[in-house]
């Protein structure tokens, strides 16, 4: 006799690829990060003016944003370089603005919520010997306006990309999107 063991969706690992929101700020506006024993970011200090910061949100359609960390290593010199990519379908004069936006910030944090529904917060590097924190300069990277060739399969789009090098691979957000005033 057979002995069959069930399949359980639970048994699957949390490893959906992709990028369904993404949350920016300007670097200068986060005076303060609070890390756990595990590395974690529990809190944040955001510096209150007026008008308000507040996080710029951007969600993304499914497939079209990916969160990639290449690590390299020179010696015991570790970098890890943060790559966020993605796709604005469709040509227009408001994503065109908020891309121009966001490419006048010499440095931004970002937070990523993955399709798995774990939070990354880039942008910074953590030594956690010293427990100290700061930002790495993330800005846009390369980009492009599409139009493409065939007008029956493909699509007019902007692709983008946020970047910077860090110590180490982007640290979790513990606080949700409930921490993240917008």
């Amino acid at each position: 006799m057979s002995v069959i063991t069930p399949i359980l969706r639970t048994s699957c690992p949390k490893a959906r690829a992709g990028i369904a929101v993404l949350w920016a700020i300007d670097c200068s506006k986060v005076s303060d990060l609070t890390f756990n024993a595990d590395r974690e970011i529990t809190a944040i200090t955001i510096l209150v003016e007026v008008p308000v910061n507040k996080w710029k949100r951007i969600e993304f359609e499914k497939n079209t944003a990916f969160l990639n960390q290449e690590k390299t290593r020179n010696r015991s010199a570790i970098s890890v370089r943060q790559q966020i990519q993605f796709i604005e379908p469709g040509l227009g004069a408001e994503v065109r603005a908020a891309l121009e936006d966001l490419n006048g910030n010499c440095c931004v944090h970002a937070i990523v919520r993955d399709n798995s529904n774990n939070y990354h917060y880039c942008g910074i590097s953590f030594d956690a010997e010293d427990t100290e924190w700061w930002s790495e300069d993330m800005r846009t990277g390369n980009g492009s306006s599409n139009t493409n060739t065939d007008p029956a399969a493909d699509q007019a789009e902007y692709t983008e990309t946020l970047e910077c090098n860090a110590l180490f691979y982007a640290p979790f957000w513990t606080l949700g999107e409930a921490g993240i005033a917008v």
